[in-house]
């Protein structure tokens, strides 16, 4: 025999007494107690566990249910399926009157998207109107600036040319009084 084979079967030896020991105590036999009580690996443990099941499953059957317990279980069952019927359809009512109360907002808050969209897409066309007369506006704005800077060098130079104008028509009224000839006395 091989060593592997010789410590599995040393180990199923180890989980079947531990299977015995814990049905001598009255405890629960399950995969973790066989395990912790015979120190062996979890496979080991969980074929002993399972074994242990089988033959209790095949020495104490469970019987069938007696003909009288079986009528009242039927109609027990019958009751019990009409109200879980009755419990579905009303659950089943009170969502659909929560889906057509949640379609009927979405409906409406779809209407309002719509509305407010297209109060956007309005505005903003007012908007682009109003940018379109402010730009116009400051050209007309920078045509009259000019205009007016234009004018208003044009007054300059006109008061430029009529000062010296002025000054010349002094100058020639000076030089025309010391050339003209000493008037009668007077």
């Amino acid at each position: 025999m091989e060593a592997s084979s010789v410590a599995s079967d040393a180990a199923a030896v180890k989980a079947r007494e531990a299977v015995e020991d814990l049905v001598a105590e009255g405890l629960a036999v399950t995969v973790r107690a066989v395990r912790e009580r015979a120190g062996v690996r979890t496979a080991a443990a969980a074929q002993a566990a399972r074994a242990h099941a089988e033959d209790l499953a095949a020495s104490d059957p469970v019987p069938d249910v007696p003909g009288p317990v079986a009528g009242r279980f039927a109609a027990v069952w019958r009751q019990a399926v009409l109200l879980a019927r009755a419990e579905h359809a009303e659950a089943a009512a009170g969502w659909a009157r929560r889906l057509e109360e949640l379609t009927l907002e979405r409906d409406e808050a779809e209407a309002d998207l719509r509305g407010a969209e297209a109060e956007v897409e309005a505005l903003t066309g007012e908007r682009d109107k109003a940018l379109a007369e402010l730009d116009g506006c400051r050209a007309e704005l920078d045509g009259l600036a000019g205009r007016a800077q234009d004018a208003a060098r044009q007054a300059a130079d006109a008061q430029a040319r009529a000062a010296a104008a002025d000054a010349r028509a002094e100058t020639l009224g000076e030089v025309l009084a010391r050339l003209a000839p000493p008037g009668p006395p007077g």
